[in-house]
């Protein structure tokens, strides 16, 4: 791989820059070289191992045994600022056929459940405009019977038992472990 195709002259620096992509490469298992021009510059080239990874959803058998029933007739609504953690939030359902709506911040969330019935809403604590505490604690004030899971990479146990006291049903830290996530919506959606 070629980081660029034009050289550049530089006169000043540590010299850290090299040093730490040539520990980076090592790491990984690969090597890198340059070449060099008097007054034209260098180029420098690294190569890495591929290894074809085993897929994580390869696991079929684990995901299917919580995962069998069929949840077509269910919503869950998916609070995340983050369209991919939507993306991958939905992808991870689909198997069961759960329909899925998604709310890019809290206040998003709890217009939608006042005009909107769900089984199920996930709910991330870090956004915009009405972190997940705040939209909890409304959403419960409306329906306190929707059951709330916390998903948040915050695991500290001030954000759990705060999240605990604002209505949350239950709380798993990001990244999400895939076995206990399917648990924990097979449990809620009943």
């Amino acid at each position: 791989m070629q980081f660029s195709d034009h050289y550049v002259s530089r006169h000043e620096g540590t010299g850290l820059g090299l040093t730490i992509c040539k520990n980076l490469v090592s790491m990984l298992g690969g090597d890198i070289q340059v070449e060099s021009k008097e007054k034209e510059g260098s180029k420098f080239f690294f190569q890495i191992p591929f290894i074809k990874a085993e897929h994580e959803l390869n696991r079929k058998n684990d995901t299917n045994i919580i995962m069998d029933r069929d949840l077509s007739k269910y919503t869950i609504l998916i609070v995340d600022d983050e369209d991919s953690n939507y993306q991958l939030t939905k992808r991870v359902l689909s198997p069961s056929k759960v329909a899925t709506a998604w709310a890019k911040n809290g206040k998003f969330a709890v217009e939608m459940v006042t005009t909107n019935k769900y089984d199920l809403i996930l709910m991330d604590i870090k956004m915009p405009e009405m972190d997940g505490i705040e939209a909890t604690r409304l959403i419960k004030q409306h329906n306190v019977k929707i059951p709330i899971i916390v998903q948040t990479a915050y695991a500290m146990k001030e954000v759990r038992d705060e999240a605990l006291q604002a209505g949350c049903d239950d709380f798993i830290v990001k990244p999400i472990e895939l076995d206990n996530f399917l648990e924990l919506v097979n449990k809620h959606i009943n």
